[in-house]
């Protein structure tokens, strides 16, 4: 019956989360929109320069484009600095509803911008040929365009297939010398802006489309006028090389605006197109199926393994609390270890400190999921979903201090120092290598290079709100009853046999933190392109759904995998419950190695050294959540089994 009721409310809280997947992808904007009368001036922003192959950002005017007398930049929040946006004012502007053919950038100086991309004509070519491309943006609304379209869809070579997506945002800087022989500068942006009316003459952005071309204008620009027929995409346009600026030819960069009136996208879906960036998830079906098949086989094998624990429980309770008419019967199994199973682990402050990191981490990771739930995280609002992961991992603090506190008691280790190890162990880590990626990107004056008061910031988060909520949560677990165990611990400790070699912890911790794995594949591979192949992720419905599957998942590996050391009497089971269920983050950075080597195309030493640092990271973080919840579930069934039995 107990079975029961837990598939039927595992069934229940499946189906709610099911039909709320389609109401999770809606958001609620965190931006008022703008709202821009017919021929009212529409300002046009830029962001940082980024590369699929290179993963460190630069800012925008960091390569000669023409740029305004005094640049402003937009105030940002804590997650787009550390992500690395800076929007920026531009030259680029248009009249709502007024199209233009062909228009020089006003207010550049093309003398002096030519002088100064010839001087930097090297830096230009080297972050064309990377694939970096520009960033601009309408009323928060980032730039995109088919990237398959290369040179106007004329290439003759090859060129690098990152490059070569459909659907991607912001606009190529040039062509890979691959397609012609020789670089290409993009200096022409034909842009599409799609409004919708509201009500009055009023408009609204909803789709803004930038379509590069290279084009080598008259030396006075005579070629590039309103009233002119212009059109970039004719073969007797020619294209504007590096080589030519090198030989002396002025660069005239230039735009043109088509505006469209869309009446079926409203202001607050105009994200969904972006949404489904093509660059890892080319069939939107091919994600609901791979993300359907991964449940439903997961599920099934938890309830078959589930099942079949159940049963030999039984099986077991029967024989320890029913006895045959020996009284004598010699005890076998797990009930042999009845004054051992509950003696504390070697190392027991670090384990109840690593156990209250993985809660932190889940719980940051549920209030997320609630955040997301109700459409506070909407992509609309930049850097608010980092900044949100930030200051709840900073806030659930208390709970990881509670859970470390509750295992000192538990485990008779109850001194403040070990709270501090528990303060200092994951968030430490974490801080020193953010420093160091930090140190790298600030010599290569990548844009995600934070400023120093930043990182006092971010330093004063964990010192003086981390830390004592740490301690505050300690402190009520410290004052709170201790957990009392089922059965006494004997004096001595039980000698263990020798260990059948699927039951040694080696072997273990390959085997069993497979399973959760493969329940958070799918979702895995999408999480890892939205952040180093430019996808905009936001299907948390599917990602609430994995979740509560992967912790059912770890949960059960845990128990049924202690429970069968415990058959073969071996009594220490704390630190492989630990390391089993997420293989000490091992896997998951096996899997980020053949990520870099089969989907990514980083060839720069220092983007290779910040990859493998953010990746090695995210699978400590993923090993020690893992951990977290098979040591309590493992505890808490270790506690149900023993005290379901009678012990002489």
């Amino acid at each position: 019956m107990q079975g029961m009721r837990t598939l039927s409310i595992t069934v229940v809280v499946m189906t709610l989360l099911s039909v709320s997947v389609n109401a999770m992808t809606m958001y609620v904007p965190m931006v008022e929109p703008v709202n821009y009368a017919d021929k009212e001036q529409v300002d046009i922003h830029v962001n940082s320069l980024r590369s699929l192959s290179d993963i460190m950002p630069f800012e925008y005017y960091k390569l000669p484009f023409c740029k305004p007398d005094a640049v402003r930049s937009k105030p940002e929040v804590l997650g787009e600095v550390i992500w690395g946006d800076k929007i920026q004012t531009s030259l680029y502007h248009g009249q709502m509803n007024s199209d233009v053919k062909c228009q020089l950038v006003p207010g550049c100086d093309f003398t002096a911008n030519s002088k100064d991309v010839l001087k930097n004509i090297d830096l230009v070519e080297e972050f064309i040929n990377k694939g970096y491309r520009g960033h601009m943006s309408i009323d928060n609304l980032p730039s995109w365009h088919n990237g398959t379209m290369i040179f106007n869809g004329n290439c003759k070579g090859q060129i690098p297939e990152e490059q070569t997506f459909v659907h991607q945002r912001g606009y190529a800087l040039g062509v890979h010398k691959g397609c012609t022989g020789k670089t290409l500068i993009n200096n022409h942006l034909a842009m599409r802006i799609e409004v919708n009316r509201i009500e009055g003459p009023k408009f609204r952005v909803v789709g803004f489309t930038i379509t590069p071309h290279s084009v080598k204008h008259q030396n006075d620009g005579g070629d590039c006028k309103d009233n002119t027929l212009f059109d970039p995409t004719s073969g007797d346009v020619v294209p504007l090389t590096t080589d030519d600026v090198r030989a002396g030819a002025n660069v005239m960069w230039s735009y043109g605006i088509t505006w469209v009136e869309n009446p079926d996208v409203k202001w607050a879906t105009r994200w969904d197109s972006y949404l489904k960036t093509s660059i890892a998830d080319t069939a939107n079906a091919i994600h609901w199926w791979y993300i359907v098949i991964s449940i439903v086989l997961t599920i099934s094998l938890a309830l078959i393994a589930s099942i079949i624990l159940l049963r030999t429980l039984n099986r077991d309770f029967m024989r320890y609390n029913n006895p045959t008419e020996d009284e004598l019967q010699e005890e076998i199994g797990w009930k042999l270890v009845h004054a051992d199973v509950f003696r504390p682990p070697y190392r027991a402050a670090l384990l109840s400190a690593l156990v209250g990191n993985g809660a932190q981490l889940i719980a940051m990771f549920c209030g997320t999921m609630v955040l997301a739930f109700f459409g506070f995280l909407s992509p609309s609002a930049r850097g608010i979903l980092l900044t949100c992961i930030i200051l709840l991992y900073v806030f659930m603090s208390f709970v990881g201090g509670y859970t470390c506190g509750r295992l000192l008691k538990y485990f008779d280790v109850q001194e403040w120092k070990h709270v501090f190890v528990c303060a200092f162990t994951f968030p430490g880590t974490v801080t020193f290598f953010y420093f160091v990626s930090d140190v790298i990107n600030a010599v290569h004056h990548a844009s995600d290079s934070v400023p120093f008061l930043t990182l006092v910031t971010i330093f004063c988060l964990w010192l003086l709100i981390a830390v004592p909520l740490t301690v505050m949560g300690a402190s009520l677990a410290f004052h709170q009853l201790p957990i009392v165990n089922p059965v006494n611990i004997g004096k001595l400790a039980r000698e263990i046999p020798a260990q059948r070699y699927y039951l040694t912890s080696s072997f273990l911790i390959f085997v069993c933190a497979i399973p959760p794995l493969l329940a958070i594949f799918t979702e895995l591979k999408f999480i890892l392109s939205s952040l180093w192949q430019g996808m905009v992720y936001y299907v948390f419905g599917f990602l609430c759904i994995v979740f509560v599957v992967w912790v059912i998942i770890v949960a059960l590996t845990s128990v049924i995998m202690v429970y069968y050391m415990l058959c073969y009497e071996n009594h220490q089971w704390w630190w492989t419950a630990f390391a089993a269920p997420g293989g000490l983050g091992a896997h998951l950075f096996a899997y980020a190695v053949y990520y870099y080597h089969t989907q990514l195309d980083i060839s720069a030493g220092a983007a290779t050294m910040l990859y493998f640092i953010y990746m090695s990271l995210l699978s400590v973080a993923y090993g020690i959540a893992a951990g977290s919840i098979g040591v309590l579930s493992a505890m808490m069934f270790t506690r149900k089994i023993y005290g379901a039995i009678k012990v002489d």
